[in-house]
């Protein structure tokens, strides 16, 4: 049964638009594209693994220098991708 993807697809879209509004075009792009990604899994195991990326991608808020509310923004998207991990167990 897929998950509800909804909350976590609106998170990414969310940070990608303000690294792009801080002109972090490249970041942003790569949450975009896990949104975009998301929202076509066609299996638990397809979402499970990007939520696995998302999960393992937290070195990137150092190396995008993220404001402290893209940050933020990263970390509610952390908690979500370990969650829907955590339910597939």
């Amino acid at each position: 049964m897929m998950k509800d993807t909804t909350l976590l697809i609106d998170l990414l879209e969310k940070l990608a638009s303000s690294l792009e509004n801080s002109n972090k075009s490249d970041t942003a792009k790569f949450f975009s594209d896990k949104a975009k990604l998301i929202g076509a899994v066609s299996s638990d195991k397809e979402l499970e693994n990007i939520c696995h990326e998302l999960s393992s991608s937290g070195a990137i808020s150092q190396y995008a220098n993220f404001s402290y509310k893209e940050d933020e923004m990263f970390d509610l998207i952390y908690q979500r991708a370990s969650k829907t991990i955590n339910e597939n167990k």
